[in-house]
Formats: structure tokens, C-alpha cells, sequence
């Protein structure tokens, strides 16, 4: 697109326009996912809900597809409000603000009031109008909220405890880092906060206990802890100064085929690693209680081989048994899951239709 030779009153109008036709788009995009849910039909497809469908359909992150579908569903009840939206009058983050206040009959009112409001008061009239959860003490402990960024290089996590339980973990952290002695290269103390997540990391591992860990060693020498992002030699060292480190060699092929249809502790470790310890099934975002699914099966001569091997959870395992689905590789040995007419779910994404493509390549 070139866009040099608009104005700059043209490019700001085309700004305008776009973030409208991009809202509608999302606004149409809703309506059919809601129609789907009354129909039910994403349960063809073995998703185990309706977010999960739209996942693996859309090719998004399970947070955006259930951001999507909490939204799609609630404008369902929402008319007015999804008409605005399709319209291109309100944003998608104007429309989710709105939408967890509003009701058939405030709606308007609301709708109206938001168009004169900044996101973040927005935002904070939402959370002011959102009714309290009464939660009784005895009910639960606390919370605890734990996220990998997207290349699993850190973990960041939040949460909250009851008084009596945060002050138990607050004690320990503080009596170990109290003893915490000064860094031997410095001379001096770490930042607090520095010597906190030390002393949480110690009360992880016991305190006592020295960690083992397994470091997975690629053709070309890359070294990655299980599922994290991939380390170099300094941070190998330093882990192994208080760890005991056993290395694995991710090259070559790897299996024992007919021997056995049980799966041994070393290979299944080496399952988990490429499969990043979650289900494979489009969609499906389950990392616990993974099932090791012999892809051409071993009744059918298929061998334990870590090619011949994928996670599954429980759910998806049985899915495709009673189903018929088939996993097959693709050109670049990435794994396809096809129904029973052998059509690949999801399919391809379709290129525009013309008169689309028109419209958003258009200057």
C-alpha cells in the first residue's frame, strides 16, 4: 500500500474507518459464534467447549478465544448493543466494558454514557458496578495466578492469601532472606526483592533437598530446561552449581519400537519436551493428565517411537478412538488432525473474497 502520497487528513479518516470496519468485522464474527452455540455444532469437531473450538477454528490463544466467546455469548442477550458494535460505533474494548454492566433495559442508557468516557474510566465504572462476591474465610485459602511469557523465558505470577496464610509465607521468605549472606562478587546484599524470590525458590525445592534437573540438548548444541526457553552456557553453569544437571539428546531417532507398547520414563520425559507438555488437539489448552497416543496404533503395528507418539488429554484420547479420526504429518512434519472423511480440522484459513480484499487494499 502506498501510503505516502495520502494526506495526512486521509490517513487519519482511513485510520477512523478501518478501526470501525475492524470492530464490525469482530461484531459479525460474534454473531456466528453465538449461532454455532445454539446450534451446537462445534461439538463435531471433538472440542470439549465452545472456546475451545473457537481456538483451534480461529487460530488464537485460549485467553483471546475465551475473551471472544464470553463476549459472543453475552451480546446474544445484549440487541442493541451488538448492533452499535456491528455498526462500528463502539470498540471491542468499549463493547466488553459495557457489556458486563448492561441489561436489556439499561443498555441504551449505558451505551450512550460510554461514548463520552475514556477506557479507563470505562473500565473503572465497570469494575465499580461488577456485584461483590461474598467469600467466606473458611472457603478457600487464596489464589494463585501463574503465566509464562511467550518464548517461556519467565514465569510471572500473582495472587492473594488469607491474612493468616500470607503471614506464614511472608515469615519464611523474611527468616530465610534475613540470613541471605552479602553476593561474593559485590561484596554487598542483593536488592530485596532479589533475595525474596531466592528464598521463595528454596522453599520450593524444601530448603534442603538439592534439585535435579534435565537439560535437552538440540543438534545444534541449544540447551532448554523442560518447556522453558533456551538457555545459555553461563546460566547452565550457574544452575548446576546448585543442582545436579542430567543432559538429553533430543537428535536422532528415538524409541523401542515393538518391544514393548508401554511407554519408558525416558521416553516419555522426551514426549513431554517436544509436545511442551500439553494436548495437541487444536484448541485444547490442557496440560495436566496428558495420555502418550500412539498415532498409528500398536494394534495395527504401530511402534513406541517418539515419532509415532503425541500427548492427548484424556478427553481428545478418546475422542479420536471412538471417532475415527486420523493424526497425520504435513509437508513440514507438523502433525494434522483430520476427521473421519479425512478433511483437515481446521481447515485452511480462505483467502478474502474479492470484494473484501478490495475494500482493505483499496487506498
Amino acid at each position: 500500500m502506498e501510503w505516502e502520497r495520502a494526506s495526512t487528513d486521509e490517513i487519519d479518516q482511513l485510520i477512523d474507518q478501518f478501526a470501525s470496519l475492524s470492530a464490525a468485522a469482530v461484531a459479525r464474527l460474534c454473531s456466528l459464534i453465538a449461532e454455532v452455540d445454539r446450534r451446537q455444532s462445534w461439538m463435531k469437531d471433538g472440542a470439549r467447549t465452545l472456546t475451545d473450538w473457537v481456538s483451534a477454528r480461529l487460530r488464537l490463544r485460549h485467553s483471546e478465544a475465551r475473551r471472544i466467546t464470553t463476549l459472543a455469548l453475552r451480546l446474544a442477550d445484549l440487541p442493541e448493543l451488538g448492533t452499535r458494535f456491528s455498526d462500528g460505533d463502539l470498540s471491542l474494548d468499549q463493547v466488553e466494558a459495557i457489556a458486563r454492566m448492561a441489561t436489556q433495559e439499561t443498555e441504551s442508557d449505558l451505551i450512550e454514557e460510554a461514548l463520552g468516557l475514556t477506557n479507563a474510566a470505562l473500565d473503572l465504572k465497570a469494575r465499580r458496578t461488577r456485584p461483590h462476591s461474598e467469600v467466606s474465610p473458611s472457603d478457600e485459602i487464596g489464589r494463585l495466578y501463574r503465566q509464562w511469557n511467550l518464548d517461556s523465558s519467565e514465569m510471572k505470577f500473582n495472587g492473594m492469601m488469607r491474612g493468616e496464610a500470607g503471614r506464614v509465607l511472608d515469615s519464611a521468605i523474611d527468616e530465610i532472606v534475613d540470613q541471605h549472606p552479602p553476593n561474593p562478587e559485590t561484596g554487598m546484599f542483593d536488592p530485596y526483592p532479589v533475595r525474596a524470590a531466592e528464598a521463595l525458590l528454596m522453599l520450593a525445592g524444601g530448603g534442603q533437598v538439592e534439585a535435579q534437573i534435565t537439560v535437552f540438548v538440540s543438534e545444534d548444541g541449544v540447551a532448554e530446561l523442560d518447556n522453558t526457553a533456551p538457555i545459555s552456557s553461563a546460566v547452565l553453569k550457574r544452575l548446576a552449581c546448585d543442582a545436579t544437571a542430567r543432559p538429553v539428546s533430543t537428535t536422532g531417532h528415538v524409541g523401542i519400537g515393538r518391544r514393548s507398547r508401554q511407554i519408558p520414563g525416558w521416553l516419555r520425559e522426551l514426549l513431554d519436551y517436544r509436545d511442551g507438555r500439553s494436548c495437541q488437539f487444536p484448541g485444547c489448552h490442557l496440560t495436566r493428565w496428558l495420555q502418550a497416543h500412539h498415532i498409528q496404533h500398536w494394534v495395527d503395528g504401530g511402534p513406541t517411537d517418539l515419532d509415532n507418539l503425541i500427548l492427548l488429554c484424556s478427553y481428545h484420547h478418546r475422542f479420536l478412538h471412538t471417532n475415527g479420526w486420523h493424526i497425520t504429518r504435513g509437508r513440514d512434519g507438523a502433525f494434522q488432525f483430520r476427521r473421519t472423511d479425512w478433511t483437515v480440522f481446521p481447515q485452511p484459513r480462505q483467502e478474502l473474497a474479492p470484494r473484501l480484499r478490495h475494500l482493505v487494499r483499496s487506498p
